[in-house]
């Protein structure tokens, strides 16, 4: 691809990013007050990966690149400091996602030291560095990166490992949590955030990819594989976007740790403990809360007259289970029970899924799978076949 075509190619990229970034920044910046909190760190990072593309920006538009090559050299470094940035407010977007009492606290800031190391860096160079010097060391990186720009370039690739790694954390924790509250969680799971991380991950990728390629002298390769990492990039975070439009309400977290600490330190007593038992299983025997697709742990701690914490711990000591896993055992019998009914032939699995509070084909494969051994249609062949397994 001829240097013309590269640097047009490059420009356009970094246009999109750059128009993208702030667009998306915008948006989320100016939503109801109750979301602003939430969306302030998405929105910074998105505006700083917008000053770091508009590094690139002003390196491939060749005639303002070579105004500001002349005139101000320094501007070439600024986009440091931010690139430092980016990740610290995504994971901080991620944690403001899952927990409801994430603040920002004094212990964060340390998040902050490698962005400070390299302003100070920065001050100390820029400052000591004569704007003809600044030049040379430009053109000369324009081939082989020099020490410095090779020692931010590894800090930037760990540091986002680093903090994906700490996203996927925060997202498995929050679901973990879930399912002390929800016995479905298809619509809150934040799936599509895992998506974009993956996503992000994979960007990655592509990009060390590319720059071992360009380092390797195999131009051709690398453009390749720009192309695929900008391309990538820039679908994630437009599905981040589309996410927040269409799906507001999943901006919202579920209670964090300090909630869990508060009503864990009420225990219930032994006595206690055995009524509340008795009268959980008798409402879930008669009543059936269980096929009401929406049910709760507030809703069910409702309805048996438990205090939400005295039921979240009665499962857990009593049950050894979840509310998920708790509501979902019962829904995995009663399905048993009509696929084993005299009345099984006129239903599919589908309509039994619904019957039994399911909403989810893949959730009633697996729940039922961990309960009982084999898939509800496995089950139900059985049944057709005249072995007739009995309930668990």
């Amino acid at each position: 691809m001829p240097l013309s075509m590269l640097h047009v190619l490059k420009l356009i990229f970094h246009s999109l990013i750059i128009f993208l970034s702030i667009l998306f920044a915008v948006y989320l910046l100016t939503q109801a007050h109750a979301r602003r909190r939430i969306n302030a760190w998405l929105a910074g990072f998105l505006l700083c990966r917008a000053v770091v593309s508009l590094g690139g920006w002003l390196e491939h538009f060749i005639d303002l690149g070579t105004i500001v090559f002349r005139g101000a050299p320094w501007l070439f470094y600024v986009d440091g400091p931010f690139a430092l940035l980016a990740m610290p407010f995504l994971f901080f977007y991620v944690l403001a996602l899952t927990r409801d009492d994430f603040k920002l606290r004094l212990r964060h800031l340390v998040h902050g030291i490698p962005a400070l190391v390299d302003i100070i860096y920065l001050a100390v160079f820029l400052g000591t560095t004569p704007s003809e010097g600044l030049r040379n060391i430009i053109r000369a990186e324009e081939s082989v990166p020099g020490t410095a720009s090779l020692v931010l370039y590894i800090a930037l690739q760990v540091q986002f490992f680093f903090y994906i790694a700490a996203a996927f954390a925060a997202v498995r924790s929050y679901r973990k949590r879930l399912k002390d509250l929800y016995a479905a969680m298809e619509r809150i799971n934040l799936s599509w955030l895992v998506l974009v991380l993956t996503g992000l991950t994979a960007s990655k990728v592509f990009g060390l990819a590319d720059y071992a390629a360009w380092i390797g002298g195999r131009p051709g390769l690398s453009i390749g594989l720009y192309i695929v990492e900008q391309v990538m990039f820039l679908a994630f975070i437009s599905l981040m976007f589309l996410k927040a439009l269409r799906q507001p309400t999943i901006f919202s977290g579920v209670p964090g740790k300090a909630a869990k600490t508060k009503y864990e330190k009420t225990l219930l007593a032994g006595p206690l403990r055995e009524e509340y038992r008795d009268r959980l299983v008798r409402h879930m025997d008669e009543k059936k809360p269980y096929l009401n697709p929406l049910i709760n742990l507030p809703d069910l701690a409702g309805q048996v007259r438990i205090p939400a914490h005295h039921l979240s711990q009665l499962l857990n000591a009593c049950f050894r289970q979840n509310f998920f896993d708790f509501i979902n055992a019962y829904r995995v019998r009663e399905s048993q029970r009509l696929l084993v009914s005299e009345e099984a032939g006129t239903r599919t699995v589908l309509d039994i899924l619904y019957e039994t509070g399911f909403n989810s084909k893949s959730v009633f494969n697996t729940a039922f799978r961990k309960h009982v051994g084999m898939t509800p249609s496995e089950f139900k062949k059985a049944v057709e076949s005249g072995a007739r397994p009995r309930p668990d």
